[in-house]
């Protein structure tokens, strides 16, 4: 019997089996604690990122993006992209600032511009100069913005499941998470 203590202890071991790269373990942890509360939003981010630290980008994709719960993305009145196809499109893409990412996730920007899309990109302003590398309209996300109705938007975390690939920064990030 797991009484809650131990619960404790397990979600509180996570982090740092993340970090040692002791990902069994990890996602043996993440597992056991799902199996006692499946609901649990923050277990399926960390198992998310467990996944990406071990480079197992399609597994993560799904436990990944119970993050949107935790950090909930601005409310825009635009349709959410869901894999449609982008050749002409206009697409949003939204800086996520509460996963600190830098750049990670604007590095697969340009496979949504290699699929035909007018990227706006809406991003820290610390990351404006070193983003305008990536074939992407860049607006730093400060005060009120201004930027062209998209036919889509994304929150730049969910692209790598949406592409259907990782990268090694991914991975290295992932394996510091938080930051």
């Amino acid at each position: 019997m797991i009484v809650s203590g131990d619960l404790e202890v397990a979600r509180n071991a996570l982090p740092q089996l993340l970090r040692a790269r002791q990902f069994s373990k990890a996602e043996a942890v993440a597992d056991l604690l799902l199996q006692t509360n499946s609901a649990d939003v923050a277990t399926q981010f960390e198992l998310g990122l467990i996944r990406l630290a071990a480079g197992r980008f399609p597994e993560a994709s799904a436990p990944f993006e119970a993050r949107l719960l935790l950090y909930p993305p601005p409310p825009l009145p635009f349709p959410r992209w869901r894999g449609q196809v982008l050749s002409g499109k206009q697409m949003l893409v939204v800086a996520e600032p509460a996963l600190n990412a830098g750049l990670v996730f604007g590095d697969f920007i340009p496979a949504l511009v290699s699929d035909g899309a007018i990227v706006t990109y809406l991003c820290h302003p610390t990351n404006v100069a070193a983003a305008k590398e990536l074939g992407a309209n860049v607006i730093a996300m400060s005060g009120e913005v201004e930027f062209p109705d998209p036919h889509y938007w994304v929150p730049e975390g969910s692209i790598p499941g949406m592409v259907g690939r990782g990268s090694a920064a991914l991975s290295a990030w992932a394996r510091q998470w938080p930051a």
